[in-house]
């Protein structure tokens, strides 16, 4: 992980300050008596992070002392640190913080699903940094796959690209989107430090796909950005749609994904036609 400076005082003045936040009996611990100070006492927080005490102590101490990146996740576990106090350990700690455990119901806000919902004339969904979609809009039923309809596994979009006969016939430029798809998820693989939901999921494409194999072993890694899209649609055919990835700034790494076509264009049309038209994916295969 990149490293950049260590705000010793500020992160041993956080730590003071979370412990001090948490009961004794809500992480498990007896209370133990009568406390001169509120909150867990060092000892106990090194207790639940499996770390020495006294290393501990210098952490909050302020000392010249080496932090892993595995001592920080420990101490966010300890703590109870929801993702954005996490990110913010490991800021003061001079480390890039990984992605955060996957939670099974990624949270999505009320405000982000009126947003989707809202674009009646533009396919969205929201995708987190496993690439599973969280939420989507009408329009995504449409244009992708009816996400409400499948099972949770189908909900992973490097899964669908892969192991989904309806989507490599639908996507004519299917060999550069994947090269491309594997090298933006890696950036996600790498950031989730081996987590264990990101790491089945490349396990099961690497046993599900041949074609996953070596690009995922060519190990390369791209930024996400803005770019054209070619769909070739059972129901209306070609439509070439701009995309665009957009980071909804909060800590579980939640991005939004929106197509649209450029206006007066028969993309634009047939993107119209597609999204007015009910039918199911099995009279579309």
């Amino acid at each position: 992980m990149a490293m950049s400076t260590i705000d010793r005082t500020g992160l041993g003045a956080f730590l003071v300050s979370q412990r001090a936040k948490l009961r004794p009996d809500a992480v498990g611990l007896p209370a133990g008596g009568r406390r001169r100070t509120p909150g867990l006492r060092r000892e106990e927080v090194a207790q639940l992070s499996g770390l020495g005490v006294t290393w501990y102590t210098w952490l909050e101490q302020g000392r010249d002392i080496q932090v892993s990146t595995a001592a920080l996740d420990r101490i966010a576990a300890a703590l109870r640190l929801d993702p954005t106090e996490r990110a913010h350990l490991f800021v003061l700690a001079g480390r890039s913080a990984p992605a955060a455990p996957l939670d099974a119901a990624t949270p999505v806000s009320p405000l982000i699903h009126r947003l989707i919902d809202g674009l009646h004339d533009q396919p969205a969904y929201v995708r987190n940094a496993r690439w599973d979609a969280v939420a989507w809009n009408r329009g995504a039923t449409r244009l992708v796959t009816d996400f409400g309809r499948r099972p949770k596994s189908d909900h992973n979009l490097i899964w669908l690209l892969f192991t989904d006969p309806r989507m490599r016939r639908m996507l004519p430029d299917w060999e550069n989107d994947a090269r491309r798809c594997i090298a933006r998820f890696r950036t996600n693989y790498a950031r989730s430090g081996g987590h264990p939901a990101f790491q089945a999921l490349v396990d099961d494409l690497l046993a599900a796909s041949p074609e996953f194999r070596p690009l995922w072993h060519q190990h390369d890694v791209l930024a996400p950005s803005d770019g054209l899209k070619r769909f070739d649609h059972p129901q209306v055919g070609l439509m070439e749609l701009d995309h665009t990835v957009l980071s909804l700034g909060d800590a579980n790494d939640l991005n939004l994904i929106v197509y649209s076509a450029a206006p007066g264009t028969p993309s634009a049309e047939r993107l119209a036609r597609l999204l007015a038209t009910d039918f199911t994916e099995e009279s579309a295969a």
